[in-house]
């Protein structure tokens, strides 16, 4: 069995019968379901405990359509970061980045 050809096959497949897109169309209006997704990976290296979360959200995304819902998904983003690096900045009398790598920076 070539899981390669295999999978290729079905994306296919998908892509031609438009199946994600009809789905939508079908649940259209329907109950609702929102789903907002966190930023991937802000903590550091890609690890199996990241992957196995990934996977559930994607299952019940997947669950939920076929369940009916009028599901809405959106990746988030981290919009935190920068103000909070901003405030730390003033706070510490910081002027550039390479004095944030002078004085609080760790090689």
């Amino acid at each position: 069995m070539d899981l390669n050809a295999n999978e290729l096959e079905m994306l296919n497949y998908w892509r031609e019968k438009d199946v994600l897109g009809r789905l939508r169309a079908r649940n259209k209006g329907k109950k609702p379901f929102y789903f907002l997704d966190g930023p991937p990976y802000v903590s550091g290296d890609l690890h199996p405990g990241q992957m196995w979360v990934k996977a559930v959200k994607d299952i019940t995304l997947r669950y939920r359509r076929m369940r009916g819902y009028d599901v809405r998904d959106m990746p988030g983003y981290d919009v935190h970061g920068l103000p909070i690096e901003n405030k730390v900045e003033k706070k510490l009398e910081l002027k550039s980045k390479q004095e944030i790598e002078e004085k609080i920076g760790v090689e």
